[in-house]
């Protein structure tokens, strides 16, 4: 899961609620500079099956809930597929693109899974 823009606080919170529900495997800064972070997760939460959907489904609201909680509002989701010629063979991309209230701090974050 990769973070942009994300400040420093929200990242705090998503690692701990990962880390809580035994999900983060690795946190990495790659660029301080412009809040680029990644969240490397145990397992594949994202290509659950069975009963793992499930835990998919709370992790997803899990996540909405900690973005609501310090002022972020999902503003689109977007299905990216980065093959050319939309081919499915190569990696597709979640991309959630967040924003915060006009009675919160100006700012706004992406979320790439």
């Amino acid at each position: 899961m990769r973070l942009l823009g994300a400040p420093r606080d929200l990242l705090a919170a998503l690692a701990g609620m990962l880390a809580s529900m035994r999900l983060l495997q690795e946190q990495t800064v790659k660029d301080a500079a412009s809040a680029h972070y990644e969240l490397k997760l145990f397992g594949y939460p994202w290509a659950a099956s069975g009963e793992a959907t499930m835990h998919s489904r709370v992790l997803i609201l899990k996540l909405v809930e900690l973005l609501e909680m310090h002022g972020w509002s999902l503003y689109a989701s977007i299905d990216q597929n980065n093959g050319p010629s939309g081919d499915s063979s190569y990696s597709e991309t979640d991309c959630w693109y967040c924003v915060k209230s006009s009675d919160w701090t100006p700012g706004s974050i992406i979320l790439h899974r």
